[in-house]
């Protein structure tokens, strides 16, 4: 059985720092082992000024996981929205 390739979104925003934000949280996710990278509204159709961070279908629970105990304050919080998921 092969493992599914596809991405999820773990983390999306448009707010000041949302570039610094998604930047950290994939590089978190990359120090762990996961793959993890950032898109943006230039190479995607998220809107204008949104970023988020994805990761495999096979991986979106451990990133989900590490993500809230980097910032248990959950300012990073994961969006629960399935509307953005597949971009």
């Amino acid at each position: 059985m092969s493992a599914d390739t596809r991405f999820v979104t773990v983390f999306r925003a448009a707010h000041n720092n949302a570039e610094q934000d998604a930047t950290a949280i994939k590089n978190l996710l990359v120090q762990r082992g996961l793959n993890a990278e950032v898109l943006d509204s230039g190479c995607t159709n998220l809107p204008s000024g949104t970023f988020a961070v994805r990761v495999p279908w096979d991986d979106s629970g451990e990133a989900q996981r590490l993500i809230a105990e980097a910032r248990p304050d959950e300012t990073w919080r994961v969006d629960p929205s399935r509307e953005l998921d597949t971009l």
